[in-house]
């Protein structure tokens, strides 16, 4: 998927967005499921993909799951929770469009 989006000229951000059982007090029952977000984090990095944790964001609010995931009816965020998504991603996709600008014209496919 990436060579195909570079071959495009198509930036590629990787949001690493956490379950819910990440949020306050840990309610995962395995090892595994509790590694895996960071895990595919990790090697997002190491593909050399910009990643963005939101899991830092989330939990820095001091909000409960419950403020900001639609608990107990689905595991997606709220409108708080989209709203925090939004501002950690910020810095990433402005950098981006930075980046595209400074892109001389002639350079441009």
């Amino acid at each position: 998927m990436l060579q195909s989006l570079s071959s495009r000229n198509v930036r590629f951000i990787f949001n690493g967005y956490p379950t819910h059982q990440r949020i306050g007090a840990d309610t995962f029952t395995d090892d595994r499921s509790r590694v895996q977000l960071s895990r595919a984090e990790t090697l997002a990095r190491n593909m050399g993909i910009t990643t963005v944790s939101l899991l830092p964001s989330f939990r820095e609010t001091g909000l409960t799951k419950e403020e900001l995931y639609h608990l107990p009816y689905d595991g997606h965020a709220n409108k708080m929770g989209y709203l925090i998504q939004a501002k950690a991603l910020l810095p990433a996709v402005r950098e981006s469009i930075q980046e595209v600008r400074n892109i001389s014209p002639a350079s441009r496919p």
